[in-house]
């Protein structure tokens, strides 16, 4: 069952209703959301996030990923020390005084000068590393760590962690042991003691209204086997789209990870394809529920404009799919470790014989 996006269900509410009016469109998004809401309490694919954060000397509190919903795991990186490149070369970091080691593949680089952040994806040489975002120009500092700690406990209540705290006047270290929310902000304990180390979150995103149309280009985009690096000679690309679905001509899809500029992206993984310097792509917002309920987030608004036009049956059916289709989604979210093959009826194609007032489906 094929992946649905958002603008492809507001186009179905459409051509199912027959309505392309202003006012049917923003019903339509509406209510998809709507269903959406209801549909994640149900089914949701978790979506997983990576945020950084460097450390400041003396500094205990910094700030969440504004989509953050809830913490998975935290850990500092502590480096053994800093260099700075020599030059700048696309997708690279340059240091000809460095002796880069096999195995940094796979671990995370700052820009100490601007922080940002990119893995690194290949070890050219002992001065060169290959890295998934173009971050790096000429004479900026940056850091690779060495090793990391873990942050086991986090203190549930604000009397807790004040309590905590005052018992514990100006303890720093670089191995942290418990930290605190307090939206937007994070607090640690120790306070740590370094610069420049670097805080990974992994986090569950908080679930936003689906608001994207789908952007496509034609033939214009370089996509490279293994490489997680996108270009495009036009410049379809916006800050907005990450963690946004993208599909090179008829090839699998990829979660967009990284922005560098309007004509530059990261892939959350490389890219599995054949190697492209003209390739058309569709960049997606996808509903984060399984990809078989898709469909079904268009029936409420398909039954609520009908009900507007007083066809009642038509939007009985309507309703009727949609209790279905929640049903089916609980059915599916409680069969987790005993899978149940269960499967989402189409969306039937109706029509209705106004002479009879009778419901067809076809």
């Amino acid at each position: 069952m094929a992946i649905n996006t958002f603008n492809q269900l507001y186009t179905t509410v459409q051509n199912q209703t027959s309505d392309t009016s202003a006012a049917a469109l923003a019903i339509a998004k509406s209510e998809i959301n709507k269903a959406y809401d209801e549909a994640i309490s149900i089914a949701w694919t978790e979506d997983e996030g990576t945020y950084f954060r460097l450390t400041t000397a003396n500094e205990k509190r910094y700030l969440l990923p504004e989509d953050l919903d809830r913490l998975r795991s935290i850990q500092l990186f502590e480096t053994e020390t800093t260099w700075t490149t020599d030059w700048t070369t696309t997708d690279k970091l340059v240091d000809s005084t460095a002796s880069f080691w096999s195995d940094l593949v796979g671990d995370y680089v700052a820009n100490t000068t601007d922080n940002t952040f990119a893995r690194i994806t290949a070890v050219d040489s002992g001065t060169t590393l290959s890295v998934d975002s173009n971050i790096f120009v000429s004479w900026e500092g940056y850091a690779i760590w060495d090793w990391d700690h873990n942050i086991w406990r986090e203190v549930a209540s604000e009397n807790e962690w004040d309590e905590y705290n005052m018992t514990s006047v100006d303890y720093t270290s670089n191995v942290l042991t418990n930290y605190f929310v307090r939206k937007p902000y994070i607090e640690l304990f120790p306070t740590p003691v370094d610069s420049n180390q670097i805080l990974v979150f992994t986090y569950l995103r908080e679930i936003w209204d689906l608001s994207a149309a789908d952007v496509a280009t034609a033939n214009t985009t370089t996509v490279t086997q293994w490489s997680t690096a996108v270009t495009d000679s036009w410049t379809p690309f916006l800050s907005t789209m990450v963690w946004k679905w993208i599909q090179f001509d008829q090839s699998n899809w990829y979660k967009i990870a990284w922005y560098s500029a309007t004509n530059t992206i990261a892939l959350e993984k490389p890219y599995q394809g054949t190697t492209d310097a003209a390739a058309s792509t569709t960049i997606w917002e996808i509903p984060l529920i399984p990809k078989k309920f898709h469909w079904a987030l268009a029936y409420p608004a398909i039954r609520l404009l009908y009900l507007r036009r007083e066809n009642s049956k038509m939007a009985q059916e309507y309703e009727r799919l949609w209790k279905e289709a929640k049903k089916l989604m609980t059915r599916d979210a409680s069969s987790k470790t005993d899978w149940v093959s269960v499967r989402l009826r189409s969306i039937p194609k109706i029509n209705l014989d106004s002479s009879k007032d009778k419901l067809i489906t076809v």
